[in-house]
């Protein structure tokens, strides 16, 4: 990043890629040389960000799309797993962070599903010709 920065031409974008440059070599020599700090400290962020899941469950709620259900489901889950993992990141910073991914992965994933095969079948009811077969 910071060798793109000086290939940018012009000056809008050079110093905001610079600095993210800058940052990114910076955390990554720290984490390298202090990887169980490090691994806390994706732990945190981690929680952090599975906490943002009542976002994802209040905007389910709001614009109710096709199986907007699972997408509630999933952000609640997402906010319990981050609340779980703040309140006990001391012991639980190396083994959960696995867990909570993997376990928002899986749910986030079939939210998706669950939405495409809605919106399948919508086009279906509505009389949209399938993909690859020709119009009646």
């Amino acid at each position: 990043m910071v060798v793109l920065s000086f290939l940018t031409g012009n000056w809008s974008g050079f110093l905001l890629t610079l600095a993210a440059g800058v940052l990114s070599v910076i955390t990554g020599i720290s984490i390298l040389s202090y990887p169980v700090f490090g691994a806390v400290a994706v732990t945190v962020v981690i929680g952090i960000l599975l906490i943002t899941g009542i976002y994802r469950s209040a905007a389910s709620i709001v614009m109710q799309f096709p199986n907007w259900g699972w997408s509630l489901v999933s952000g609640i889950v997402d906010f319990v797993l981050g609340a779980m993992l703040l309140k006990n990141w001391q012991n639980s910073s190396l083994w959960f962070l696995g867990l909570a991914v993997g376990i928002d992965l899986i749910l986030h994933g079939f939210a998706w599903i669950m939405f495409s095969l809605r919106l399948h079948n919508l086009a279906g009811e509505l009389g949209t010709p399938e993909a690859g077969r020709p119009a009646a």
